[in-house]
């Protein structure tokens, strides 16, 4: 557990001293066709609006209208060739989705966003082997 801790603390701050590029965005809106995890919060269909927040790359508010939903915390992401269109990137398993990635249009860089441990677990859970007992003839 401390060992978890201190290494997570050194993952901060070397992600803390990465050069930092601007953005070139000030929001980023979608429309999201079915339920998503951002975070730990649950997000039902609708239309939402993602914002960096000033002064803390990496983090981003949704807002569904004007009221705020929930902060998400990214990290930096490049691909090898710049993205036709802003997208988000959802992960999932045809039941339930979690926001992973968004790429930016025109851009190489996007963001990788940090998925809680508690949805990680999950979905660990439901990857795994199950063993169902059988019964050997002959």
């Amino acid at each position: 557990m401390r060992l978890t801790r201190i290494l997570r603390v050194l993952a901060v701050m070397a992600v803390a001293f990465l050069p930092i590029k601007a953005q070139s965005f000030s929001a980023v809106y979608v429309h999201l066709p079915y339920t998503v995890m951002f975070g730990t919060r649950q997000l039902s269909p609708g239309d939402y609006t993602l914002r960096p927040l000033h002064g803390a790359p990496g983090f981003f508010t949704v807002y569904n209208g004007m009221t705020f939903e929930t902060l998400l915390h990214a990290m930096p992401a490049e691909k090898l060739y710049s993205a036709p269109q802003t997208e988000l990137v959802l992960r999932g398993n045809g039941r339930e989705y979690v926001l992973d990635k968004m790429w930016i249009a025109g851009e190489t860089g996007g963001y990788h966003f940090v998925t809680p441990e508690s949805i990680k677990s999950r979905e660990r859970e439901r990857r795994a082997a199950i063993e169902i007992p059988a019964t050997k003839i002959g």
